[in-house]
């Protein structure tokens, strides 16, 4: 895992890719999971078989990220009907929420899904997220995760999933977990059409 992060920016201008706190959350997950082996940081040093990043350089036609890294790597889509993160299940609340600061979309229903769920519903990302979220949709507990494991064992413990596009919305497709995605307006490239998948 390269800590370095990219060169391109995200379109609000704030940093992308990897860093070496990301990392660190991202090992317990990732090592985790039946299909991998080991996770090291990279250096320069280092031989690089298959390079992940591929995908943002060949840019294949295609309509979401996922069929984008898919298609860099002549993987048939058919491999997104199947779960590819596992994890434990670790039961917060029915619902979890997450809104990032990238990738909005102002036509959304978080009040109402929040008013419907406000019993059983919990916010996970930042602090400064969820102080947001509660300024805009009303209040809702917050849970500060210790790393993406434990996020996707809360994710992947709940019943539903709302959010915009970032890593626990990026959890919840990779588990199968029913969701509702805030799409952003000006390039909805984390829409996927698989079960349980609902868009505002």
């Amino acid at each position: 895992m390269n800590p370095d992060g990219l060169k391109t920016r995200k379109p609000d201008g704030t940093i992308s890719g990897l860093n070496s706190e990301l990392i660190k959350m991202s090992v317990p997950l990732l090592e985790s999971q039946s299909y991998i082996t080991k996770v090291e940081q990279w250096n320069k040093y280092q031989k690089v078989s298959l390079d992940i990043d591929v995908f943002r350089k060949v840019f294949p036609a295609r309509p979401s990220l996922c069929e984008k890294i898919l298609a860099s790597f002549s993987v048939p889509f058919s491999e997104v009907q199947k779960p590819w993160i596992e994890c434990e299940a670790k039961k917060i609340a029915r619902v979890v929420f997450n809104r990032s600061f990238r990738y909005r979309n102002e036509n959304t229903a978080y009040q109402q899904i929040l008013e419907e769920n406000k019993e059983s519903a919990v916010f996970i990302g930042l602090p400064e997220e969820h102080r947001d979220f509660e300024n805009k949709f009303g209040r809702i507990d917050y849970y500060k995760i210790q790393d993406f494991l434990e996020m996707a064992q809360i994710i992947n413990g709940a019943e539903l999933f709302v959010g915009n596009q970032s890593s626990p919305l990026a959890l919840a497709i990779a588990m199968h977990k029913p969701f509702i995605q805030e799409s952003y307006v000006h390039g909805a490239d984390c829409r996927i059409e698989i079960p349980n998948a609902k868009y505002m």
